[in-house]
């Protein structure tokens, strides 16, 4: 087996505000809704599951830059991911929480890197220096140039 490793680094994050939410990242900004995250909603407001959110913007990071294929059996890929949430870096590193519903996104992930052979190691960051995650859940797009 062919051992190559490579290095994907991304900045997530996610916003929560009078009873809406949104997760961005690179090249992605979504607003988070009830049809597809109910979980977002259930305690009401989605600023109680923040890091949940936060996480969840991860997962969607891993999900769209991290190949898929044949190719992945041979390689493997590390990640360095980067969030202003410092409770899912902790997270991430002990593999394991009973909260929901942070513990089903952490499952998920979990799933995905193991199928696409990857290691990731979540690193917090100061607000200030996500900037541009920041920018894409603020739906300011400004910064971007399609």
């Amino acid at each position: 087996m062919c051992y190559e490793r490579q290095t994907l680094s991304f900045f997530t994050d996610a916003k929560a505000e009078n009873g809406r939410a949104w997760i961005g990242g690179p090249w992605f900004s979504l607003q988070v809704t009830r049809k597809w995250a109910p979980w977002a909603f259930a305690k009401k407001d989605p600023n109680k599951v923040i890091a949940a959110l936060e996480l969840l913007g991860t997962l969607v990071a891993v999900k769209l830059w991290v190949p898929e294929g044949e190719a992945r059996k041979a390689s493997r890929v590390a990640l360095r991911g980067y969030t202003d949430n410092k409770s899912n870096e902790a997270l991430l590193r002990k593999a394991m929480t009973t909260k929901f519903p942070s513990m089903l996104i952490l499952m998920e992930l979990a799933e995905e890197l193991a199928a696409k052979n990857c290691e990731l190691q979540l690193q917090w960051i100061r607000r200030d220096m996500n900037q541009l995650a920041d920018d894409l859940t603020n739906e300011n797009f400004a910064s971007f140039d399609p």
